[in-house]
């Protein structure tokens, strides 16, 4: 009875020993914040699920510890904070002890400094150079884009530089995916490795299904790059975000404006219509607006109009992005049922922001197209007709 008793204090000291073992700590040391909350997430499977929150009061530093239990290999965090400073994505194993030196002086700037997690390091490495190779890349592409419109000598020459920076930055995530035993990193390398030369081969996603077989969310994401995207050798190409091919008429739909008033699209027909999808909480939608009101400005005596159809759920904060954007002369409508939209199944629109440019006679002439490339192919557009 005696050595029964034993072995079942043994085997449950070995159990508890192992429990604790499969945790990692997790501390932010954060100076300068201003009275905000901060809420942490873990991401499993795809999903967040809320860890903790705390409120920090505004004090010149303050300090934040929690345990955090490890399933898997690694576990994904999300740091967001409610007034400053961007999300901050860690990734832990089991035993580490993560420290974030954050400085939150600068009102518009936050600098993170990470220790006691290799995960981390190697994620925020290959995101810092991710981001500067990303900057020099749209350095030249606006200046390419400049010149192109104003016919200069150097077109030519920008455009090589810029190709040059986007195989730099296309390679470099290419190399982080094939060395990394990380699913967070290989996750973010499947995204930045564009598409055509730079995709990876059958050989190699084949190393990455093996490589994380154990991982079901990573597996799915591997598995959706090989069937959406240009898998080189495959020949096969990258499907956009929309079902809606070129030279095909978009269906009719109607939607109220601001002040319920009704708009249907083939009240346009006769114009160049960018029947533009967008919603107020979607980041990149918002970052296109400048260059939606470039298009707006230079266009307007070309009979061109943009048609902004929001998927917000929301109708104040619908207006308030439009208020804020000032882009108050588009023609803005709302479909109030958000991705549950029939106008969104019927054009089987997967991502935000979408668009869909429509000739006079209601043909769509092109899509998804972006930023001051965007502006670039209008005015290659409106001339011809």
């Amino acid at each position: 009875m005696r050595k029964l008793f034993i072995f079942i204090i043994f085997y449950f000291s070995v159990l508890g020993g192992y429990a604790q073992y499969r945790e990692a700590t997790f501390t932010l040391k954060i100076k300068h914040s201003p009275p905000q909350l901060l809420k942490l997430y873990v991401y499993r499977n795809g999903n967040p699920k809320l860890l903790d929150s705390v409120a920090f009061k505004g004090a010149e530093e303050e300090v934040y510890s929690k345990k955090i239990s490890i399933e898997g290999d690694e576990e994904k965090l999300n740091l967001r904070f409610s007034k400053r400073g961007m999300a901050v994505i860690p990734v832990l194993q089991t035993g580490d002890n993560l420290v974030i030196l954050a400085d939150q002086t600068d009102e518009k700037h936050t600098e993170y400094k990470f220790s006691g997690s290799l995960r981390t390091q190697e994620l925020y490495d290959y995101l810092f150079s991710t981001n500067e190779l990303s900057r020099q890349y749209n350095k030249f592409q606006d200046r390419y884009l400049d010149s192109k419109m104003a016919g200069r000598a150097d077109t030519d020459r920008l455009l090589v530089s810029r190709d040059s920076v986007r195989k730099l930055r296309a390679t470099n995530s290419r190399n982080r995916g094939l060395n990394t035993w990380s699913a967070s990193v290989l996750q973010m390398a499947l995204l930045g490795t564009e598409f055509g030369d730079y995709s990876y081969t059958p050989t190699e996603m084949s190393v990455f299904l093996n490589r994380f077989k154990d991982d079901a969310y990573t597996i799915k994401a591997i598995q959706w790059q090989i069937d959406h995207h240009n898998v080189k050798g495959r020949g096969v190409t990258f499907n956009s975000n929309n079902g809606i091919d070129l030279n095909a008429r978009l269906p009719d739909f109607q939607l109220p404006n601001r002040y319920d008033t009704i708009i249907k699209l083939s009240d346009l027909k006769g114009k160049y219509v960018l029947v533009d999808f967008w919603a107020s909480w979607c980041a990149p939608c918002r970052i296109e607006s400048p260059y939606l009101l470039e298009a707006s400005r230079r266009f307007k005596n070309a009979n061109f109009v943009i048609l902004s159809v929001s998927i917000d759920v929301n109708k104040q904060f619908w207006e308030k992005a439009i208020d804020e954007d000032g882009t108050r002369d588009f023609i803005h409508v709302r479909d109030e049922k958000g991705w549950k939209s029939d106008i969104v199944k019927q054009f089987k629109i997967t991502g935000i922001p979408t668009n869909f440019l429509l000739s006079p006679d209601g043909t769509v002439v092109a899509e998804d197209m972006r930023g001051k490339e965007m502006v670039v192919r209008l005015n290659d557009i409106l001339k011809m007709k």
